[in-house]
This record gives structure tokens, sequence and C-alpha cells, in this order.
């Protein structure tokens, strides 16, 4: 390490040398001193150069990432220069969020299942300089689940399939912050199954609505910290919870649509902006206007001013606050007919937020001008 490979003269190279572990035999000295002196290096020594453990230099020499050959006696060998040009190059990569950020953003928006969400992420990001291997987790019941990895060993998948409530990944997830966790720092803060993989570690929780949704765990063989990359992977981990959460939505509200799709009730989709996203086949049949322009009005376009102020936008508001409401209205078609109907609100909860309302609109089948009854069924 204190070579740090710098071009130093043969007479200094010697004394570092001397000055090594003196208890380690003298042969031993002598062929490490040969092998500087002839410019090459072990696994060892380009591990204490690098910075790196020495299993990754020899995952870096099985890839080919860095060139080496082997002695006679079965042992790696790598050339000074070739460390050397390794170590340029490396410290020369570091991702750019113009590389990766705008793919991100294109994909998420297309993806509509949360696997090929996972999958699609986890390949942009582990394609950047310095990025070995990265996963998924996806918080369930305060538990981190592991949705997606790539490159993890199968005993680092078999150990933290799932990350109890109690473990620090778990912590640093409520707690919302981008964590950079250098290997040196594994012992002692992550019990792993075979910690001679890693390198170092970033962990990128992201939210779900106000709700701890999970984290990106990316490993790096040689990749050090900085505000910049912390900033750039945790806009990374943001995009991420946005998009699970627009697709937990999504998958809420197609659930709904095929339980509604033929039935009597009529049946809507409001979003937080009280604006109309779906509609069934009754309440297209009641309304008389095809769904194209019922899709994207507004509440208050639909109803009668005076109704959708007394009634239905209170209802409106507590639901999006989170309570089921029920109220009855009177609706008037194109046709000039008016029925009374009862409505049933109930809110689309991701996380803590409810991002959509569900009506439900039942026909009480009441003439509205039959005043008698009409109050009586109202009064019900």
């Amino acid at each position: 390490q204190e070579i740090n490979l710098h071009p130093w003269p043969l007479d200094k190279i010697f004394q570092i040398c001397y000055n090594w572990n003196h208890a380690k035999p003298a042969r031993e000295k002598i062929v490490k001193i040969k092998n500087i002196i002839a410019g090459t290096l072990s696994t060892g020594s380009t591990a204490g150069l690098l910075q790196v453990n020495p299993a990754t230099i020899a995952r870096w020499i099985d890839r080919g990432k860095l060139p080496a050959f082997i002695t006679a006696g079965g042992h790696r060998r790598i050339n000074m220069r070739d460390v050397k040009a390794f170590s340029a190059k490396q410290s020369g990569q570091q991702p750019k969020p113009e590389t990766f950020l705008p793919d991100l953003i294109k994909i998420t928006n297309k993806t509509t299942d949360l696997h090929t969400l996972f999958k699609s992420i986890i390949n942009i990001l582990c394609s950047l300089p310095g990025i070995s291997a990265g996963g998924i987790y996806l918080n369930k019941n305060n538990k981190l689940h592991l949705e997606y990895a790539k490159n993890l060993p199968p005993e680092f998948i078999k150990a933290f399939k799932i990350v109890p409530e109690t473990d620090m990944r778990f912590k640093i997830v409520r707690r919302g912050r981008a964590v950079f966790i250098k290997h040196t720092d594994f012992n002692k803060r992550i019990n792993t199954a075979d910690e001679s993989v890693f390198a170092n570690l970033f962990i990128l929780p992201f939210i779900t609505d106000n709700n701890p949704g999970g984290c990106i765990n990316l490993i790096s063989e040689k990749l050090p910290s900085s505000p910049q990359q912390k900033e750039m992977f945790s806009a990374a981990a943001h995009i991420t919870g946005e998009a699970v959460s627009r697709i937990l939505l999504r998958q809420k509200s197609l659930e709904l649509m095929n339980i509604f799709r033929n039935t009597d009730n009529m049946f809507c989709l409001i979003n937080r902006k009280f604006k109309i996203v779906y509609i069934n086949r009754s309440f297209r049949e009641l309304s008389a206007v095809p769904a194209k322009k019922m899709i994207g009005k507004g509440i208050d376009e639909v109803i009668d001013r005076q109704q959708y102020v007394a009634r239905v936008l209170p209802a409106l508001k507590k639901c999006m606050a989170g309570s089921r409401c029920y109220y009855s209205i009177v609706f008037e078609n194109t046709a000039g007919q008016k029925k009374l109907f009862d409505a049933e609100y109930f809110p689309i909860k991701i996380g803590s937020r409810t991002e959509q309302i569900c009506a439900v609109i039942r026909n009480l089948s009441v003439n509205y001008n039959d005043k008698t009854v009409y109050t009586q069924k109202e009064s019900a």
C-alpha cells in the first residue's frame, strides 16, 4: 500500500520490502521483492493497492476485466502496468445522471407490472461503471422482501431474502436517507453470508406515498461515495418509489374494474382532482354519453351544481381524507329524466394516502316527480 502505484527507485522499493513484517520467512520476502522488481503483483498485493478484497481481484481476473497470468506454481500474477491502467480507468469512471436517469424515467413510465419494473431498474443501475450487483427490496407487513436481484451470490439471497424489522437495512428504509457502507464496515453492521464478495454497498430507500416502500441495494467493487453520487442514486430510488405507487394503484383499479364491469350498479373511478377516470357500462347507459366524452370530466360538470356543493363535494373530501361515506342524490340525464340514487364512496389507498375514489352508485328506480316515494327513499 505504501508503494501506491508510483514508480519509485529500486533502493526505495528494497527499503519498503525490508520494513515489511519481519516475522515472515526470508524466502517469502525475497519472492515478493523479485515480483515487484519484475513488475508483477500477487492478487493480495493488487487488492491492497486498489483497496478491495482479494476475492474481488480474483473475480475481475476471471471476468477478464483485469489481465493476469498463471505462474508455474498455479498462482495468479498481475503486471504493474496493467494494475496502473485498470486503476486509472476505474477512477475515471463515475456514473453521471444524464447517462441513466432519462432511461430510468422512460422505462418506469411504460412498465405496468412490478417484476418487469424491478428487473429494468436493476439492469440499468448494474450497467453503470463501478456497479457490479444489486437488488430491490419491497416492504410487506414490516418486512423487506427481496423482489429482484442481479449478480448477488445464492448464499446471500438465501440468507437475506426476507429482512426483519430489526435489521439495520429496515431502519435505513424507515429513515428514508441514502446510506453508503464501506467494505470495512460490513462485519460491524451487516452479517453477510459471504462478505468476501462485497466491496461497498449503497442502500437507497424509497417511499410509496409517505410510507417506507423498500430500498435498492447496489454493490460497488470500486466506487467511492460522494454527495453527487448519493444524490443521483437517491433520484433513482425516488423514481422507483413513484413507479411502484403507480403500478400498485393500477392493479387495484383493474381489480375493481373487473368486479363492476357488467354489474347493474353504476361504478366510476375518481382521481385526486375529482375527475372521472373510468365508468362502467351501467354508468354509460344511464348518462347516455359516450365514455370518451365522460372520461376526464370533473364531477361538478356531471352533477347539478347545487347538489355538488351541498352533498357531493363534502363526501369527496371526506373520502379523500380516508373515510368511507354515503349519500343520496338526484341525477338528471341528457333526456331530462330525474332519478334518485344512493352513492357510496370508498377510498383506494396506496400506503396511507388516498389515490383514487371508488364510487358505487345504485339506482333506486324512483321517479323524482313522485314526491312521496322520493321523500321516503331519501330518508331511508
